[in-house]
């Protein structure tokens, strides 16, 4: 579901330290709560496991930290 937020939407696309749905279960509070964050997934499917944001707000290293904050690892991908 995408959120209502007043700014212009960047999207960012990391490659990530998720493993599987129990990892993704472990940042979807944080994702779903943070206040820039309109929509986000995680392509599991993907030997990456690609995670893809939109937001208005926060930038790269904030992603970064969110995840770090949780135990896991991404860096950013060329879109």
């Amino acid at each position: 579901m995408m959120k209502e937020i007043d700014s212009e939407i960047a999207c960012f696309v990391f490659r990530t330290s998720l493993i599987d749905k129990r990892d993704v279960e472990q940042i979807s509070v944080a994702m779903n709560t943070h206040p820039d964050i309109a929509e986000w997934s995680v392509d599991l499917e993907n030997w990456e496991k690609v995670l893809r944001v939109e937001s208005s707000g926060i930038d790269v290293n904030g992603i970064k930290l969110l995840l770090r904050s949780k135990g896991f690892y991404c860096s950013e991908m060329e879109i």
